[in-house]
């Protein structure tokens, strides 16, 4: 984008004055702008409205506007100006109930009670709003960050309109602003019209708004982008359909306490029905239900376990489906998403709901069971085993060290009757076996042959050998650790193969655990299944949405 180009020439002058300048303040004042310019830059770049962090009551935090103070200072100079010389009105109607305005102002409040306004859509990243408690109570505010010049993607663009929708349906009059209201405003607006009446054309729409504000426009990228948007099957006033299926008493009741901002997050995109398992109805049972429903995505809210259930429904759908982290552990979510989903999974995962990209995961298939992450036998088993509900209700995941190490301790030995792909069945005499389609480093016991890969075909099989001297365990252990952070094989403690298929089974019956639920049976068949499962997944992070 070409403003890019320019903000970041500036910062680059800047610097350089910074540099040549034989006094430390104005060198400091310098860098200051070449900094705040340079950030701005990076924003365009990313067409990242978000940088500023400007908060859903349109204000600003205060580090925020203290970095980039100098561009600010540039851009409400330059808007006073251009107001100050124009003669275009603040506010003006643009049909019965709708409007559309400059940068609103505590001027502007006589205005907006003669127009009777009653709801505001600022469409500006770099002020902050008018306070509307000015206006009067009932008032009712959205902001969707977007830059100047720049246009909103599509699902923020899809929130608004919908949002415009939904205050009229109440009876009422939105205004809808940017800083001047010829530019981002008036694409929000045209979007909004173009959904009421799909039979019109951006032409059509755009000679009605012109013949009451004469310097509306839309330049080049915003009509482009408004050009691929309405021709998106989504594009419209109705809601997209999903269903969550929650567990509340996952990770000690982390749905119920995380329920109100979920919904506060997810509701201006998506029409959204809740199903909350009980002893008596399972997830399972609730995907079915949701399946038969047919909505455009279903939501899995709870740990590992609940997750595979609802998953290993949807295994072979063309309904999307997604996840929103409320359990112990959250492995799968570690596992596709990184370290980074552990800060704010919840977060993380609506930002992946509504922005995110669909990703093809391999699964495993488990006798009749579906696999997400892994399947084990022994210390992984034991562990389970040991960290039941109360204990994991009252040490979260202190729960899972407390029943590893008892694991651990056990030395329990397992002599298994295993079939690797179709190779000769051998016994393996282990203290832990796991077969596993994906598993955070975290999950140590996997970590044969370093972190499993989701995307690869293969399944990932890694034993601990029956040990032959007193502290071989700590040496597999301490193995299985390092391989965590390598592709490569460490030592000899540990064992590892890749495969597709593997068969295990044991004279006396199999006690195991899938994805952290416990199951006990006398025969193991797994296979994989490649990019069997289709999962909103986030985007990849950029500079600029790190930004502070």
């Amino acid at each position: 984008m070409r403003i890019a180009t320019y903000y970041m020439f500036g910062s680059i002058v800047a610097f350089v004055l910074s540099l040549l300048s034989p006094w430390w303040v104005l060198a400091v004042l310098m860098l200051w702008v070449a900094i705040s310019l340079a950030l701005v830059a990076l924003a365009y770049y990313k067409n990242n409205g978000r940088i500023f962090r400007k908060r859903s009551d349109g204000t600003i935090p205060k580090a925020v506007r203290i970095l980039f103070w100098p561009f600010m200072l540039g851009v409400y100079t330059y808007n006073r100006i251009i107001r100050s010389i124009t003669s275009l009105p603040s506010i003006q109607r643009i049909e019965p109930g709708l409007f559309l305005a400059a940068r609103l102002t505590p001027a502007d409040v006589e205005a907006l009670h003669a127009h009777e306004i009653d709801a505001v859509l600022d469409v500006t990243a770099e002020f902050e709003s008018l306070n509307v408690s000015l206006v009067g109570e009932g008032i009712e505010y959205l902001n969707v960050p977007v830059l100047d010049h720049a246009y909103p993607d599509f699902p923020t663009l899809l929130k608004a309109v919908r949002w415009i929708e939904s205050q009229r349906k109440k009876n009422r009059s939105v205004v809808v602003h940017c800083a001047l209201g010829r530019g981002r405003s008036v694409m929000i607006m045209v979007a909004y019209l173009l959904a009421r009446d799909p039979d019109k054309s951006i032409a059509e729409v755009m000679e009605q708004i012109q013949s009451i504000r004469h310097r509306a426009r839309l330049n080049s990228s915003q009509y482009k982008a408004l050009q691929e948007y309405i021709a998106n099957q989504e594009f419209g006033l109705a809601k997209p359909q999903i269903v969550i299926i929650a567990n509340p008493v996952s990770g000690g009741g982390k749905w119920p306490e995380n329920k109100a901002d979920i919904l506060a997050t997810l509701s201006p995109y998506f029409t959204i029905e809740i199903k909350e398992t009980t002893e008596q109805v399972t997830a399972a049972q609730l995907a079915k239900q949701a399946l038969v429903q047919q909505p455009d995505m279903v939501i899995a809210a709870g740990g590992d376990g609940t997750v595979n259930e609802v998953a290993a429904e949807m295994v072979g759908s063309n309904i999307r489906f997604a996840i929103l982290p409320c359990g112990t552990a959250n492995a799968l979510c570690h596992a596709m998403w990184g370290i980074r989903s552990k800060f704010t999974p919840v977060t993380m995962a609506c930002d992946a709901i509504i922005h995110g990209d669909t990703r093809m995961i391999d699964v495993a298939q488990c006798n009749d069971q579906i696999a997400l992450l892994i399947v084990a036998v022994g210390f992984e088993q034991q562990m389970i085993e040991f960290a039941n509900r109360d204990e994991k209700n009252n040490d979260g995941q202190g729960a899972y060290l407390k029943g590893f190490l008892n694991a651990v301790t056990s030395g329990e030995v397992l002599s298994l009757y295993v079939r690797f792909d179709d190779q000769e069945e051998q016994v393996i005499d282990t203290h832990s076996m796991v077969i596993a389609n994906a598993a955070p480093f975290s999950t140590l016991l996997a970590q044969g042959s370093g972190e499993p890969d989701i995307n690869d075909g293969k399944l990932d099989v890694t034993w601990i050998p029956e040990a032959e001297l007193p502290g071989m365990h700590v040496l597999s252990l301490t193995e299985l650790v390092l391989s965590g952070f390598t592709s490569e094989k460490i030592g000899g403690f540990t064992e590892h193969k890749q495969v597709e298929s593997v068969q295990i089974h044991h004279p006396d019956g199999l006690k195991y655990v899938i994805d952290g639920e416990l199951f006990e049976g006398e025969r193991l068949q797994i296979k994989v299944k490649p990019d069997a499962l289709s999962v909103m997944s986030p985007k990849e992070p950029d500079l600029a949405d790190v930004t502070l």
